[in-house]
């Protein structure tokens, strides 16, 4: 009885605990395929979304109207990219390490990421 009672009470703390978390403010679904899947809160739309190269250089920015966010990566350049998401005071950064075996570096462009947004 005792038992029961016991894990009936941790169940609802660990409900409660849950309940109260603050969402992310950005969650990748996947990726896969040289392209990243994102899904921001509903309260980023009208956020802006900035991709730098390793360099630290700004190589895409779009404001974000949609929720789910398509990036992909397949005509550029190996490398570590930062993906920002800022708004107001806000920023989450995410970083996404591109490996593409099946280009040539000089088959590879530095700068043509393409963003599709409420797929």
């Amino acid at each position: 009885m005792k038992n029961t009672i016991l894990i009936t009470v941790f169940a609802f703390i660990t409900l409660a605990s849950f309940a109260n978390a603050k969402p992310e403010t950005v969650q990748v679904i996947a990726a896969r395929m040289n392209t990243l899947y994102l899904k921001v809160e509903k309260d980023f739309t009208g956020s802006t979304i900035e991709i730098f190269n390793e360099a630290g250089e700004l190589i895409a920015s779009e404001q974000i109207t949609e929720r789910k966010i398509l990036i992909d990566f397949d005509m550029v350049c190996n490398g570590l990219y930062t993906i920002k998401v800022k708004k107001n005071n806000e920023e989450t950064v995410l970083d996404y390490h591109h490996v593409d075996s099946s280009m040539t570096q000089s088959e590879q462009r530095s700068c043509d990421i393409l963003i599709i947004q409420g797929i």
